[in-house]
């Protein structure tokens, strides 16, 4: 009898049982991580509370184990803006049966006072800023200003942990304001004399004195509503006026409620920031990502609403009304490149001279412009596209053209503003703002204005 090696029986036995039962081969291999549980998330490296980090990313122990909440953990992580590094790691515990979660990260703390001077038409002004992040292990950041000069003088405070935005601003300002024979008024802060569409037909100095305090917290599902509560007080006098202003010397209480609603797709474009914190490489934890194409286009989408009111219930001597309306969507594309726009809208019942709204302000346009117009209701939109011209471990370079208009009724009468730009600025992955100007043309005056380059670079593009 023909006799066959004990090797090609134990293959042959082996092949059958695994026709009839798949799963055998199986035994002793580690199973799908997905739908198990969480059962710990141990964090080690950083100084950074473990509390906090296991409270901000989307896996929770004790829940259930997915890949779309580990690949949300990693994106949370990131965004705290406060890690040099971080690694997120799954694996399956035999010894409970549950999914075991590393995270492994590198991260730091600043305390830094800011100084700025600055000059200009007005006799310039003097800031301090003092800046902290991460001091209190919660990968908070606290800041505190003081402010002087340009005709303002104010105080800030401000606090921001994760979820939480506290702040309290209190102050006073004088301010030359410009009425024109068309109607428009000037915009506070600029110098603008006589335009080309109208000449001044009065001048007059704006002085007001100011306090608020707001308070915010984001919540729900990804953490994708936030709501708001907001007080405000603030008097205002008017003097050297040519012409008879409406007096307002009472006060003007206000007390907000706001609410807003944040969409994202596949991630959402990435718009926080690390702060000061990117100085000592805080925040930096996913530039190699950043640097890579996107496998698909990503977008965010804000919603947002308030609505304030004025009455003697907060002690105010006027009683009005106003509601916000605002959208803002961003598309970031394959190599970066980003497509934004924003709309903006405000009604106001009852609205004194100084509550107003403007057809510049608001949220409505963010080119620089020199006139305005004020009405009670306003609304606006804009469009803007941000190429990314040369982008490296460096920094970026980038091109932001944008075009805008903005209509504000007044009564019967509806005007109009609209005007089109280009910002150019370079931003360094390790500096905090972007460097370069902003050239800004009103269609309605025909001129030009320029300005430092903000754009909304300031995320983490």
């Amino acid at each position: 009898m023909k006799r066959f090696p004990a090797a090609l029986v134990f293959l042959c036995l082996l092949s059958v049982e695994a026709l009839f039962c798949p799963s055998a081969l199986l035994a002793g291999q580690p199973p799908s991580l997905e739908g198990l549980r969480v059962s710990t998330i141990t964090v080690s490296g950083c100084r950074t509370s473990p509390d906090e980090i296991m409270e901000q990313i989307a896996l929770k122990a004790g829940g259930p184990w997915t890949s779309g909440a580990e690949a949300q953990s990693r994106r949370d992580l990131h965004e705290m803006g406060v890690f040099k590094s971080v690694s997120l790691n799954s694996r399956y515990d035999p010894a409970t049966g549950g999914v075991a979660v590393d995270i492994k990260a590198s991260d730091g703390w600043y305390l830094i006072p800011l100084p700025f001077v600055t000059g200009g038409s007005d006799g310039g002004g003097f800031s301090l800023t003092l800046v902290s992040g991460n001091v209190l292990r919660r990968a908070e950041t606290m800041f505190a200003r003081l402010k002087t000069g340009s005709g303002e003088t104010s105080g800030l405070l401000g606090f921001h942990k994760g979820n939480w935005f506290v702040s309290a601003k209190a102050g006073e300002s004088s301010q030359n304001e410009k009425h024109y024979a068309d109607g428009a008024y000037s915009v506070a802060g600029t110098n603008a004399a006589e335009s080309h569409a109208a000449s001044v037909s009065d001048s007059y100095t704006r002085k007001s004195t100011f306090s608020s305090f707001t308070v915010a917290r984001r919540f729900g599902d990804d953490y994708r509503h936030r709501l708001g509560l907001d007080y405000s007080q603030s008097k205002y006098s008017f003097s050297d006026s040519t012409s008879l202003l409406p007096s307002e010397p009472g006060s003007h209480n206000a007390l907000g409620l706001s609410y807003s609603y944040t969409l994202k797709t596949n991630g959402g474009a990435n718009l926080s920031g690390g702060g000061l914190g990117v100085l000592f490489g805080m925040g930096l934890s996913d530039l190699e990502e950043r640097l890579k194409p996107l496998p698909a286009t990503a977008s965010t989408n804000e919603f947002s609403a308030r609505a304030g009111k004025s009455g003697a219930f907060v002690g105010s001597d006027y009683d009005y009304t106003t509601l916000n309306l605002n959208w803002n969507g961003v598309w970031e594309f394959r190599h970066h490149d980003r497509l934004q726009f924003s709309a903006a809208g405000v009604k106001g019942w009852g609205l004194p001279f100084t509550q107003l709204a403007v057809s510049s302000g608001g949220g409505f346009l963010r080119g620089t412009y020199l006139r305005q117009w004020r009405g009670d209701s306003a609304f606006g939109a804009t469009a803007a596209y941000s190429w990314f011209l040369s982008r490296s471990r460096r920094g970026i370079l980038t091109a932001e053209p944008f075009v805008e208009h903005s209509w504000v009724l007044d009564g019967a009468l509806c005007h109009s503003q609209a005007g089109a730009g280009m910002a150019f600025y370079y931003r360094f992955w390790r500096f905090p703002m972007p460097i370069g100007i902003s050239v800004t043309r009103s269609f309605m005056d025909r001129d030009f204005a320029f300005a430092a380059a903000a754009g909304f670079g300031f995320g983490r593009q």
